[in-house]
Formats: structure tokens, C-alpha cells, sequence
């Protein structure tokens, strides 16, 4: 019996690929209702016509946007509407010759974690680096622009939030970031690095962010830090700053305060309550305040309150507009602990303005709220 001959298939490219273009109506609404946005965003990228295909059947909306500089690592993150929990990453780079690479992939993560995978993972994913070459430069500020750019032209973009992280320890990227222009104001500004930058060069950084709302500071950058673009912020979040010292801590003048593992002693945080009670109101905008009390402040936690005169939480004097107090009353179970300002635990002290504060001690933490009222309280 004398073997087969086989002949090798021939297909032309109609048999091949799926021609999305020739496809009817309901069979695009029925194939878009199961792609996410990375697969809209590669399908729309091959073509004008498709990525106007993609607009009229993918109403997608960007929600908030992510922007890593840090040269051979930055990238794009966004979170679209209607895809809560759908992570989406894009990696872009150009190489010596000018070509153009991308490596894209979405994820279900909450915006916390996705926030870490961004800014705090020091090397690329391997698919990405396989793909990196090792021996030639690459330029991936340049490409993580673009995706940002093709990703604000294909999806409405004008309500969306901007994150942005900058590696301080790297020149490249600092100044990529400074004559880099931004269509609206930072959302959310972040300070990365692995060692203590130049002081000089974090200045140029912040003169440049125009940030409403929060600078984060990761715990490895330092005391550098400490610029007036920061003491003066919004809202502040230190990730675990033990350089942290008193005179720091004092100065920090913003409306709400998160502080990481520190090495603060109860004085340190007696000063600072101290401060809120005598200062000025005009002096002083803290309203919030969340540290993590070292083992000495833990162990003495007591002394943090030493000459402070600490009354009972009564829901009733904060009958308003910002607190119901029948319905609270009402409840039988206590709320979450998180929501401090209603908690039974928390000690109120008052300054003589009238302006209330409540403290709270939960676990290893140390809450202080403030509390909108008009004037003082009848003992």
C-alpha cells in the first residue's frame, strides 16, 4: 500500500482572518458584548474604520488613568466604566530604529492593588521583557505617551481621573515628566524610588505637578519629600516614612493626613494634638488625621493624650447637616470601626473655638477627625 500523498493547505486570507468589517449588526453587537477594553483597544489600533466600528458598538468611557515615568518601565494603567474591577495595562516602547512595540493585558484588581502592581513593581512582567531587547536603548516615556494619547482620542476621557507616578531617582524621567504637559490637573501624584533622590531635583518635580488632591511619597524616597507643594497639599499619604521626626510632623499643614510605620513617640503625637487645640484655626487645616503608632507611642499610647481633656462621644451634639443623630441612636449594632466619627469607643476634645474632634484608638492605629460644628458645646 503506497503512502498518501499530502499536499499542503492553501488558504487565502478571507478563510483566515474574521473580517469584522463584513460582518452584520447583530452578529458586532453580539461579539462586542464579550471583549474588554484591551481587546477594543488593539482591534481599533488596526485600522480608522475599525476603531470607528469599535466606537459605535463599545460605548466605553475612561474613568481613571494611570501614568508610571520611570524610563525603561513606564507605562499606562486605566479603569474604563462598566468594567469596575477590569485592571487594564499598556506597555509601549520604541526601539532604536524607531519601530514601535506594545504589549497590552487587563486584569481583575481592585484600584489599591492595581495602584501597587503600577507603581510599586520594580521590574516589567516577563512577557514584556522577553519582547525588550537588551543590548539597544529603548524609549518608553515616548511610547507610554502615545498609548495615552490614542487611548484619550478613542475614549472620552474629560471626567477622568489622573494618577500619576514618578521615579525620583532617575533623571530621565523627572524631566520627561517636568516638559511634559498634562490635559488637566493630577488627581492622585506619586513620588517612587528605591534610595534617597537629590532634593533639588524632587523640587523641580512638584513645581511641575499640578496636583488637586493627593501626594503619596513612597517610604524609600525621604525626607527630600519634605517640600512646601507637600506641606501644603490637599491630602497626604506616607507609605511607612521612618525618617519621619517631629518638626516634620508639625509642619505638615494639609486637610487630611495618612501616615505609614513610623518611629513618632507618644510626645511627638501629644505635640502635634497639642497643636491642633492652641493654634489658630486660620493657622492650622488638618481635619483628618490616620498614623500607624510605633512600639514606643504604642506602648505609652496613654501619654499621647497628656493635657487634653477628653469627654465622652455624644451623637447628639452633632445633630446636622453632616450627622443624623436619631438614626444613629436608632441602630443596635455598632457601625463600622473605620467610620470613627460615630463610634462609641472615640473621645471627643474641643478647642475653645468650639471646633470638636474625635479620637480613636483602633488596634496599632491612631484616628483623629475633625467634626463641622458652629460653636461650643454646653458641659
Amino acid at each position: 500500500m503506497q503512502p498518501l500523498d499530502v499536499q499542503p493547505e492553501t488558504s487565502s486570507s478571507s478563510e483566515t482572518f474574521l473580517n469584522l468589517l463584513k460582518l452584520p449588526k447583530k452578529s458586532l453587537k453580539k461579539l462586542y458584548e464579550y471583549l474588554n477594553p484591551v481587546d477594543c483597544y488593539n482591534i481599533a489600533k488596526c485600522s480608522k474604520p475599525l476603531e470607528h466600528q469599535v466606537k459605535k458598538h463599545k460605548n466605553l468611557s475612561i474613568n481613571t488613568i494611570y501614568l508610571r515615568f520611570d524610563n525603561e518601565k513606564s507605562c499606562v494603567g486605566a479603569y474604563f466604566d462598566k468594567f469596575k474591577y477590569t485592571a487594564c495595562v499598556f506597555y509601549s516602547w520604541r526601539k532604536g530604529d524607531g519601530v514601535r512595540k506594545t504589549w497590552n493585558n487587563s486584569y481583575y484588581l481592585k484600584a489599591h492593588k492595581f495602584q501597587n502592581y503600577l507603581f510599586c513593581k520594580i521590574n516589567h512582567p516577563k512577557e514584556v521583557k522577553s519582547l525588550q531587547p537588551t543590548l539597544f536603548p529603548i524609549d518608553c516615556i515616548s511610547g507610554m505617551m502615545e498609548t495615552f494619547k490614542e487611548l484619550c482620542s478613542m475614549f472620552p476621557s474629560q471626567n477622568a481621573y489622573i494618577y500619576v507616578g514618578v521615579n525620583v531617582n532617575d533623571r530621565k524621567s523627572c524631566e520627561a515628566f517636568c516638559s511634559t504637559p498634562l490635559p488637566r490637573q493630577i488627581h492622585c501624584f506619586r513620588l517612587i524610588g528605591t534610595r534617597p533622590p537629590k532634593t533639588d531635583r524632587v523640587r523641580k518635580v512638584f513645581r511641575a505637578a499640578n496636583v488637586n488632591g493627593t501626594v503619596r511619597v513612597s517610604h524609600q524616597v525621604g525626607p527630600a519629600c519634605m517640600q512646601d507643594e507637600l506641606i501644603n497639599s490637599y491630602n497626604v499619604v506616607l507609605d511607612n516614612p521612618e525618617w519621619i521626626t517631629r518638626e516634620e510632623l508639625l509642619s505638615l499643614n494639609n486637610v487630611s493626613i495618612d501616615i505609614g510605620h513610623n518611629n513618632l513617640t507618644a510626645d511627638d503625637l501629644n505635640a502635634f494634638l497639642m497643636q491642633w487645640m492652641f493654634l489658630d484655626s486660620d493657622q492650622i487645616r488638618v481635619e483628618r488625621l490616620e498614623i500607624t503608632l510605633s512600639p514606643q507611642a504604642f506602648q505609652n499610647k496613654r501619654s499621647i493624650t497628656n493635657g487634653l481633656i477628653l469627654r465622652d462621644w455624644n451623637p447628639k451634639v452633632r445633630e446636622g447637616e453632616y450627622f443624623d443623630a436619631s438614626s444613629y441612636l436608632a441602630r443596635t449594632t455598632i457601625r463600622d470601626p473605620s467610620s470613627f466619627l460615630d463610634c462609641k469607643f472615640s473621645k471627643d476634645i474641643q478647642r475653645d473655638d468650639g471646633r470638636l474632634a474625635t479620637i480613636l484608638f483602633y488596634g496599632k492605629k491612631l484616628y483623629l477627625a475633625l467634626s463641622y460644628f458652629n460653636g461650643p458645646i454646653g458641659v
